[in-house]
C-alpha cells in the first residue's frame, strides 16, 4: 500500500509539473507533429508483398531472385488495329517511331517489336554464318553426296516448273539444299518456350490473326520502386499519346501492380482513418452532450500514430502501408481504454489527483496491451514485426499524451452529464451473466471450426479491374496454353 502511495505521489508531482508547463508541452508536442509530417514525406513506404513472406521462406527467396534478376522491370505494350490487317494499317510506321522514342529514354535499357529483323531474305541469309553450328555433321554429308546432289537438283527442277514456284530461282541458287530454313523452323520451337504465339510472316511481332503486335521493353526501374514505377508509367503514356486512330494499347507491366497497390492502400488508410475519427467525434458528440473538450479524446492516439509513422521508416528499410492502416485500431483501442477514462477522472474539482491514482490501472493496461503486441516481433515476418512496433509505440505514446496533455485541459471544469442516459446492470445475477457468456463461448468455438484460411499471396495484390482486363486480354490474344515455367540460374 505504502508503495502504491509513493507511485500516486510520483504520478500527481508530474501531472502537476505538465499543467503548470502546459503551454510548453503544447509546443513541444506541435514542434515534434510538425517534424513528423515532413518526415513522413520524406520516408520510404511500400506495399512490397515479400515484407508480407517468411523471411528464410522459398517464396521471400524467390521473390528475391525475380527482382534482381531484372524481371520485374520487363513489361510490353499489346497493340490491336481494330479489326485491319497488320500490314495495312498505321502500326508498322508507329511502331519505328515509337520505338526510336523508347530508345532515346533515359529509364528504358532494351526495346523490342521485330521477331525477325529487318526482311526474312535477309535474316535467313545471316543464319548461313552459324551454318556449321546448327546441321549435323550426318546430314551435311548425305545433302553433298552424289545421290544427294541428284535428288536436290529434281526437286529444284519440279518446283521451278510449277506454278508456287515463280520467284523462287535466286532463292534455289542461293540454298538448293535448303539448309538455311532448318535452323529456322528450330529457332521457331523457342515460342513453344515463351509461350507467345507469334506470326512467322511478318517481321514485327504480329498475332496469328494478323490483327495484333507486340512491343517489349526493359527498364532499369525495378516495380518495387513505386516512385520509379510512376514516373516510368508516366512517361511509356506520355509517349503513346499520338497513337494513331482505330488503334489501341495496353501496357502490362509489374509497375501496374506496385503503383496501384499503392494508390488502393493509400485509400483504404484514409478511409479507416477519417471514418474512425468520424465515428468517435459523433459518439462523443451524443455521449458527452456537445462537449467540445470530448473531441479531443480521438485526437490524441492520432497524434500518436502520426508520430510513430514517421518514425518507422528508421526502425525499418521500407515501412508497409499495410501496416499503417493499423493506425485506426489504435485509436480505437487508445480511445477506449484511455480517453474515456481520462476524460471522466480529470473533470470536475480534484481532477488531477483522481487522474494521479488512476495512472497505475491505465499503465498497467497499456503495457499489458502493448506486450501482446510485442510479441509479433519473434515472428519471421518483417510486417507483422512492423505491426508489433507501430501498435506498441502508438499506444505508449497515445496513453502519455492523453494524460499529459488532456488533463490539464479537462481538470477544474465541470463535468457535463451523459446525454444518454446508459444502462446499469446488476451483479446480483451472476448465473445468468455466467450462462451468457457461456453460450457466447460456445457459439465462439463452433464458429471457429467454420473458419478457412487462405494463403493465397495473391490476395495481398490489390489491383484495378483495367489492370486485370489488360492482363486477361493479353493471356488470351498472346499466350499459348499455360504459362511456361522458368528456371534462373544465378552466379556469384
Amino acid at each position: 500500500m505504502e508503495r502504491k502511495t509513493k507511485l500516486n505521489m510520483f504520478f500527481l508531482r508530474l501531472l502537476i509539473a505538465a499543467s503548470k508547463h502546459r503551454l510548453t508541452l503544447y509546443a513541444m508536442v506541435m514542434i515534434l507533429f510538425l517534424l513528423s509530417i515532413y518526415g513522413i514525406y520524406c520516408g520510404q513506404y511500400s506495399n512490397n508483398i515479400a515484407k508480407m513472406l517468411p523471411d528464410s521462406s522459398e517464396s521471400a527467396r524467390t521473390l528475391e531472385v525475380m527482382r534482381r534478376s531484372g524481371l520485374s522491370s520487363r513489361g510490353v505494350i499489346s497493340f490491336d488495329t481494330g479489326g485491319r490487317a497488320f500490314s495495312d494499317s498505321a502500326l508498322p510506321v508507329y511502331l519505328e517511331i515509337l520505338g526510336a522514342r523508347l530508345r532515346s529514354s533515359p529509364m528504358i535499357t532494351r526495346v523490342d517489336y521485330q521477331f525477325i529483323p529487318k526482311s526474312l531474305s535477309a535474316s535467313l541469309n545471316n543464319l548461313s554464318r552459324y551454318l556449321p553450328q546448327l546441321i549435323e555433321a550426318e546430314d551435311l554429308e548425305r545433302l553433298t553426296s552424289g545421290d544427294g546432289i541428284s535428288t536436290t537438283v529434281k526437286q529444284a527442277y519440279r518446283q521451278l516448273f510449277l506454278f508456287g514456284g515463280i520467284g523462287t530461282t535466286e532463292r534455289l541458287r542461293e540454298d538448293p539444299f535448303n539448309l538455311r530454313l532448318q535452323p529456322l523452323e528450330k529457332l521457331s520451337d523457342f515460342q513453344k518456350l515463351s509461350g507467345i504465339r507469334i506470326s512467322p510472316l511478318h517481321s514485327y511481332m504480329v498475332s496469328p490473326d494478323e490483327r495484333k503486335a507486340l512491343l517489349l521493353f526493359e527498364s532499369d526501374i525495378s516495380a518495387a520502386d513505386t516512385a520509379g514505377s510512376r514516373r516510368l508509367l508516366a512517361m511509356l503514356g506520355d509517349s503513346l499519346r499520338d497513337c494513331p486512330p482505330g488503334i489501341t494499347y495496353d501496357i502490362i507491366s509489374p509497375s501496374w501492380h506496385s503503383v496501384e497497390n499503392e494508390e488502393i492502400i493509400k485509400s483504404d488508410v484514409k478511409t479507416v482513418a477519417v471514418t474512425s475519427f468520424i465515428v468517435f467525434t459523433l459518439l462523443f458528440i451524443i455521449f458527452y452532450h456537445c462537449d467540445l473538450r470530448s473531441l479531443l479524446i480521438p485526437a490524441m492516439p492520432a497524434l500518436a500514430s502520426v508520430i510513430v509513422m514517421a518514425a518507422m521508416p528508421l526502425v525499418f528499410k521500407e515501412c508497409l502501408f499495410f501496416v499503417i492502416g493499423m493506425g485506426g485500431l489504435i485509436i480505437g483501442l487508445a480511445v477506449g481504454d484511455y480517453g474515456t477514462h481520462v476524460y471522466a477522472a480529470s473533470s470536475g474539482t480534484f481532477g488531477i489527483r483522481r487522474v494521479a491514482r488512476l495512472l497505475l490501472p491505465l499503465l498497467v493496461t497499456c503495457l499489458t496491451t502493448v506486450g501482446a503486441f510485442l510479441l509479433f516481433l519473434i515472428s519471421d515476418i518483417e510486417a507483422c514485426r512492423q505491426i508489433g512496433v507501430f501498435a506498441g509505440l502508438s499506444l505508449i505514446l497515445s496513453l502519455l499524451f492523453t494524460v499529459f496533455l488532456l488533463t490539464p485541459l479537462f481538470s477544474g471544469r465541470n463535468r457535463r452529464p451523459f446525454h444518454i442516459a446508459i444502462p446499469k446492470f446488476t451483479v446480483h445475477r451472476p448465473l445468468l451473466v455466467i450462462s451468457i457468456w457461456s453460450v457466447m463461448l460456445i457459439l465462439a468455438v463452433f464458429g471457429l471450426t467454420k473458419i478457412k484460411l487462405n494463403d493465397d499471396i495473391r490476395q495481398f495484390d490489390v489491383i484495378s479491374q483495367m489492370t486485370l482486363k489488360a492482363e486477361k486480354n493479353y493471356e488470351n490474344n498472346w499466350q499459348s496454353g499455360t504459362g511456361p515455367s522458368m528456371l534462373i540460374v544465378t552466379g556469384k
